[in-house]
């Protein structure tokens, strides 16, 4: 995660650099490439990564330059994962604020104005609302509009939840001046950012502004069924306790960082298997409501089916790493006690899966031949992120 290189710039400092990775987005990019082409803002630039893309990628990011009239930098670099895209277009920017957004999504005008009245107030990040299509709007903190200063039981809050990365402008010198950069090769690498960054913000803005478009119309790692490369999660998640935890001071901090490895690692890894395999046919919630015959036959098609046995399975594995896992880290083995709200809908019959891990061997070589075949990787590589002083804590 650290970087030694060195930031171009000039004497001219943009307000917001918008840094956008593409990997063989020659057709899912369209639509945020035409809002920035409309876009006539001053103090604003565009970083394009093109990080190894086969398609035409690269004929369509020379065509928005062209177009668009806004300062654009283009960037091309072998396949290292977003994390090294964006660590790429962070080296590169000359804002003041930096915007990670990714290039089958879209942005809201109303946000960049917006940004233009708080940007000289110095907020460490200004955070917008998510519109997510085919679905409500998403306020990714839990938390209402306003300016918030970081106080013991907010950097908890933080910590348990920083939302989504992709919804903030954040100031680039808290990020460089830190050393603070993506994990590469690897996806849900914000995994380890949301775990970290709690502890060097001071100050944020809440923005009331819906400013960031989630569209779920294009297949990606995080959207389409299940491979190699959607159990990166659990690795960054681990990665992102490791580096929280050498920072953390007090119960409070270490509890906030169980809570959202366990989050990260076991529920919501666990919720996707079984959303992502079979739909819902409601077997627990017959059961609750009193209709044995109706859970019976829902369980015997449950059953039948092999999308649900492969959920099983799957989720099994990831139980069984789970306890592996948490005791090299030293968090609880069982996290059961912590799921009272984690399935209202009972699609996921957490217990029956926990037990049945049991019966499994190890799962490490299982899940680090998953993360050598999805990046063609012949060793697996460590991690290694020493995280400076914290501000307000004294040297060792």
């Amino acid at each position: 995660m650290q970087r030694n290189d060195t930031l171009s710039g000039d004497d001219s400092t943009p307000g917001l650099s918008i840094v956008i990775p593409f990997h063989n987005s020659q057709h899912n990019s369209s639509r945020l490439l035409s809002t920035l082409v409309g876009l006539n803002r001053s103090s604003i630039e565009v970083i394009c990564i093109d990080d190894g893309s086969t398609d035409g990628t690269a004929a369509v990011l020379a065509g928005f330059a062209a177009d668009c009239p806004l300062p654009v930098r283009l960037i091309a670099q072998k396949n290292g994962g977003p994390g090294s895209a964006r660590n790429a277009g962070l080296r590169h920017a000359r804002g003041e604020y930096v915007w990670f957004v990714d290039c089958d999504d879209d942005i809201r005008i109303a946000a960049i104005d917006h940004f233009a009245g708080v940007r000289s107030q110095g907020f460490d990040f200004i955070d917008y609302g998510m519109e997510k299509k085919g679905s409500k709007n998403t306020d990714t903190m839990g938390l209402a509009e306003g300016a918030y200063a970081v106080t013991d039981e907010m950097r908890c809050r933080l910590i348990e939840s920083y939302g989504a990365i992709c919804t903030k402008m954040t100031r680039r010198d808290l990020l460089v001046s830190h050393e603070i950069w993506y994990p590469e090769r690897c996806f849900y690498e914000d995994n380890v950012l949301g775990s970290v960054l709690p502890f060097f913000v001071e100050r944020f803005h809440k923005s009331g502004v819906v400013g960031y478009v989630n569209h779920l119309d294009f297949a990606s790692v995080t959207r389409q069924k299940l491979g190699a490369r959607f159990f990166d999660r659990l690795q960054t998640a681990a990665w992102g306790f490791a580096a929280g935890d050498r920072m953390a001071t007090g119960d409070d901090e270490r509890k906030a960082l169980e809570d959202r490895f366990i989050g990260l690692f076991f529920v919501n890894t666990t919720k996707q298997i079984f959303g992502k395999y079979f739909p819902n046919t409601g077997f627990l919630g017959s059961l609750r409501n009193g209709h044995p015959v109706e859970a019976t036959s829902k369980l015997i098609s449950h059953i039948a089916s092999l999308w649900y046995l492969k959920s099983w399975l799957t989720s099994a594995r990831v139980h069984k790493y789970y306890r592996e896992t948490a005791t090299e880290l030293g968090v609880p083995r069982s996290p059961l006690t912590r799921l009272a709200d984690a399935d209202r809908q009972g699609r996921v019959p957490w217990r029956g899966v926990w037990i049945s891990s049991y019966a499994l061997g190890s799962q490490r070589k299982h899940f680090e031949r998953l993360r050598r075949a999805a990046w063609g990787l012949s060793a697996l590589e460590p991690f290694v992120w020493v995280p400076p002083r914290r501000p307000g804590q004294e040297s060792a």
